[in-house]
C-alpha cells in the first residue's frame, strides 16, 4: 500500500498545505508567509517521514497479528477482518478491488497520528514565538480538517469500486 499511499499523499501535498495554511493563519493570527512556510515544511516532513513511519508501524502490527500470511476469506466478515489487519500489505485476492480504498482508509488513522506528532515537532521549531500549546491544538485541528478531506476522497473512491 505504501506504493499507492505515498504518491497519493505527494499529489495531495499542495492542496493540504493550502487548506492547513489558511486555517493555521486564522487560528494563530500569523502572517500568510509565516503560516504557509511553516505548514509547508511541516507537511513535507510528515509526508516523507511520517507517512512511511506510519506504514512501517502498521506493517509491524500486520506481521505480528497475522504472521505475514494470507488470511482465510471464507466469509464476508473474514474478508473485512483480513483487509483491516493487512492494510499495510494487502495479500492479492481476485475480485476484491474494494479492499484497496478500505485499506487506505485504515492507513489514514496511524498516518494522522504520526503526522500530528511530526508536524508539531517541526512547527514548534519554526514558529518560535507561538505558544507550544496553541501549536499543538492548531496542528490537531488543521490535520482533522485535511484528513477529513482525504477520507472523503477515499470514500468516493470506495463508492466507485463497489
Amino acid at each position: 500500500m505504501i506504493t499507492l499511499q505515498l504518491p497519493a499523499m505527494i499529489v495531495a501535498l499542495a492542496p493540504i498545505v493550502l487548506l492547513e495554511g489558511v486555517l493555521s493563519q486564522r487560528l494563530l493570527s500569523l502572517s500568510p508567509r509565516q503560516a504557509f512556510r511553516g505548514i509547508a515544511w511541516a507537511n513535507i516532513a510528515s509526508t516523507f517521514l511520517g507517512i512511511p513511519l506510519a506504514w512501517i508501524i502498521m506493517l509491524a502490527i500486520e506481521l505480528i497479528s497475522t504472521g505475514g500470511g494470507a488470511q482465510n476469506l471464507d466469509t464476508p466478515l473474514a474478508v473485512f477482518k483480513a483487509t483491516i489487519l493487512q492494510a499495510a500489505w494487502l495479500s492479492p485476492y481476485e475480485g476484491l478491488h474494494w479492499r484497496i480504498p478500505v485499506a487506505a482508509l485504515v492507513l489514514l488513522i496511524p498516518s494522522f497520528l504520526v503526522t500530528v506528532i511530526v508536524e508539531r515537532l517541526v512547527l514548534v521549531k519554526y514558529w518560535k514565538t507561538v505558544d507550544r500549546a496553541q501549536i499543538a491544538k492548531t496542528v490537531w485541528l488543521v490535520n482533522c480538517a485535511s484528513y477529513a478531506v482525504l477520507g472523503l476522497f477515499i470514500c468516493v473512491w470506495l463508492g466507485f469500486t463497489l
